[in-house]
């Protein structure tokens, strides 16, 4: 497989030149560079639009990965290691570089390490100040940059003004090139002229006097079959250095005797051999590619997760072979654990499962004991987060309950959703497209809502959202899950997958991304990197992504159109969880968040911290927050910083100093649609987008919460194809 080549668009001002010269460049380099030499992909660095650098770590101290806080620094992790080297376009600001492109490098460290890196710069004098900065920014992140860098230069003020207004600067179009040879091979110019005439179109050839033996003048590209026949250097006008057959192969990886200086910013044959000349360089300086290791299956399961884990375990019993891609160093997604030193053990992420024979058998199957799972709280207090202060509860227990049974008569006649796919009929019931607070109000279930919010807080702002989602995250098997109960592993969720990475072994490929991957109707290939920046070839007649299909996760996918346009339309919710201790609320209390100024069912509003929970481990409470797309991490930290602060000086809790002992992030969660989408068939035209489209299942996305595997939620059309 050839090297993959980073190419990024180092500017995000609006407007911009940046998008227009990157597509310029990564053309010319198809024009003279081999694709089966390297792939260039594209990475604009307005497109990520990385918020200032927040993580709290040093990158140079994180070691993989999953250690990183934040989804979108997970998730330029990713794009940064499924790249060999990198070619950066950048302007120059001020006899600088962007400082957009400076964060972006500062995210990372281990990613960049190594890879051999080139600068090409525009500007209205060709942007070298910045380049030579920004090269020596890439030696501090330890990348190997080019010694030689291009700068682009544009040819006069006018064009300076257009690309600072990001006008069309015309590079797609074709122009007049004066190249100038001041170097002929020892057979003669009239051999070589007759050379040249032969393989390029519409030329003329001028006599340029005894300063130069010749001119040669083009409206199209100098094009040459072989390229260490015939090659031109510097700009139209000056003295151009050529290298005939034999002296370009001795060179051209040596290359500081080169005279390089600014090209002209149009001058694309020029700029072909330049680039050409550096991309030899800077593939010459990727390690030797040993073969990849090929690994063939039956299935390759994207995802470690409950739902994935779950399905690599039925398949592996079924006498498939399973190969499990997860880019942590753990399976279990969203079942976190935290053991304490006292023996002590805190489940903050998924609590358990349902209580039924399917969950039961698995739990049999992997050898793992359980418990049901009962609330260990002796008392629930009702405070309102935002103020501090003590509320009065917005239901009894008993009212409550009687509410959640009338909620379950109200729901159950959709018996299409009593599965947990959206498997949505034809047209989609309007009732399920208006706000829950509609449906909430015309049922009188005010009294129930407590409930279903205890379920359905990952949505947000439940009583805005569509009923559908509502329903689907709290529906008929989820209160009749309320008599039957759940069930949780005697020593925690986190053994359950840890006796399910001991049965799968081997066929688990932790700490491991995919680069690429190529569906047909014979089966798929799937190129993955390992953290070490090894790579293996899987070769699977069946491909399952149990991960949210969002587009910052599929970079490397052979998506189609179709695919492409809806993974562009989902919203999501941002998940944090966290362990706090030291908080002087007294054990065995739940605190509920709950603010009676929000009208219905005093329902907190984004981003909140829903419930501080005691979860059997002394001094230690669970936090678990919501909040929108742009609710980051540290947004998080803060927020429980303050809802304890105002607790304090309300006097509610005599708080001493609280201190998170592990946060987690579980982002995103909830993928969701708008109303109008799925009016228009959103849900239908996924499902036979991941049931036709060669060789992929899809899990994720096609269920309401893809981590609760056990209750016949592992999609039964997607489960069926893979067996």
């Amino acid at each position: 497989m050839p090297p993959s080549i980073g190419l990024i668009i180092c500017s995000q001002r609006t407007p911009r030149a940046g998008p227009q010269i990157g597509t310029f460049i990564h053309n010319t380099i198809r024009e003279s560079y081999p694709a089966e030499k390297a792939t260039i992909t594209t990475i604009d660095l307005a497109e990520w639009n990385l918020p200032l650098y927040n993580e709290s770590g040093m990158p140079s101290r994180i070691s993989s990965a999953d250690e990183y806080e934040h989804e979108h620094t997970k998730a330029w992790s990713r794009e940064i290691s499924r790249h060999e080297a990198f070619i950066f376009v950048t302007p120059q600001y001020n006899w600088g570089y962007p400082a957009s492109v400076k964060n972006a490098i500062d995210y990372l460290f281990h990613e960049w390490k190594g890879k051999p890196a080139l600068v090409v710069s525009y500007g209205g004098h060709g942007g070298g100040k910045a380049a030579e900065q920004l090269r020596q920014v890439l030696q501090g992140v330890r990348m190997r940059p080019l010694e030689r860098m291009v700068g682009l230069k544009f040819p006069e003020m006018k064009e300076v003004e257009r690309a600072a207004r990001g006008e069309d600067l015309g590079l797609d179009g074709e122009g007049g090139y004066w190249l100038v040879i001041d170097h002929c091979p020892e057979a003669g110019i009239e051999d070589w002229r007759k050379k040249i005439l032969s393989q390029v179109h519409d030329i003329t050839w001028i006599d340029a006097g005894t300063a130069h033996p010749c001119v040669l003048y083009t409206r199209g590209y100098l094009i040459s079959e072989a390229y260490d026949s015939l090659f031109v250097m510097r700009t139209p006008g000056c003295i151009i250095t050529y290298y005939p057959t034999g002296l370009l192969s001795k060179s051209v990886y040596n290359h500081r005797h080169i005279p390089f200086k600014n090209l002209l910013l149009y001058d694309q044959p020029c700029l072909m051999v330049h680039l050409f000349i550096l991309l030899c360089s800077l593939v010459a300086l990727l390690p030797a590619a040993a073969p990849f290791e090929t690994i063939t299956c039956d299935i390759c399961i994207l995802g470690g997760g409950s739902s994935g884990t779950y399905s690599a375990i039925q398949l592996k019993d079924a006498g498939k072979h399973v190969v499990v891609i997860e880019p942590t160093n753990r399976l279990g997604g969203h079942a976190e654990t935290l053991y304490l030193p006292d023996g002590n053990y805190v489940d903050y992420g998924v609590e358990g499962v349902f209580n039924n024979e399917l969950s039961r058998n698995y739990f049999r199957r992997l050898g793992v004991d359980w418990k049901p799972l009962l609330p260990l709280n002796k008392r629930t207090d009702f405070v309102d987060f935002s103020t501090g202060e003590r509320v009065d509860p917005p239901a009894g227990i008993l009212q409550a309950l009687v509410s959640t049974f009338h909620y379950r008569s109200s729901i159950k006649h959709w018996t299409f959703l009593t599965k947990g796919v959206y498997d949505l009929p034809d047209p989609v019931p309007e009732d399920l497209l208006r706000p829950f607070r509609d449906f909430v109000e015309e049922h009188s279930l005010e009294a129930a809502l407590h409930v279903v919010f205890l379920f359905s807080q990952n949505v947000g702002n439940l009583l805005d959202m569509p009923t559908l989602y509502a329903i689907q995250n709290f529906g008929v098997p989820h209160v009749d899950a309320l008599i039957h109960g759940y069930i949780t592993p005697k020593n925690g969720m986190y053994e359950l997958y840890r006796q399910a990475t001991e049965t799968l072994g081997s066929d688990v490929l932790f700490q491991t991304n995919v680069v690429a991957t190529n569906r047909s109707n014979s089966g798929v290939e799937v190129t993955v990197q390992h953290a070490n920046g090894t790579h293996k070839l899987i070769r699977a007649r069946n491909l399952l992504i149990t991960f949210p299909p969002l587009m910052q996760k599929l970079q490397g996918f052979d998506l189609d159109e179709t695919e492409t346009d809806l993974f562009q339309k989902w919203f999501w919710r941002t998940y944090y969880v966290a362990v706090v201790n030291n908080t002087g609320i007294p054990d065995k209390l739940w605190v509920t968040n709950t603010d009676p100024s929000n009208g219905l069912g005093s329902l907190p509003r984004m981003p909140f911290d829903f419930l501080l929970q005691y979860m059997g481990a002394p001094g230690h409470s669970t936090s678990k927050l919501v909040g929108d797309m742009n609710f980051t991490a540290e947004d998080a930290r803060d927020l429980i910083a303050a809802d304890f602060a105002r607790m304090k000086a309300k006097g509610t809790f005599p708080i001493q100093d609280p201190q998170i002992v592990v946060f987690g992030d579980s982002s995103p969660e909830t993928l969701m649609v708008s109303p109008e989408e799925i009016r228009n068939g959103f849900y239908r035209k996924f499902i036979h987008c991941i049931t036709h489209r060669n060789a992929t299942n899809m899990t994720s996305g096609l269920t309401h919460r893809p981590d609760t595997f056990i209750v016949r939620y592992t999609p039964y059309r997607q489960f069926q194809t893979a067996l």
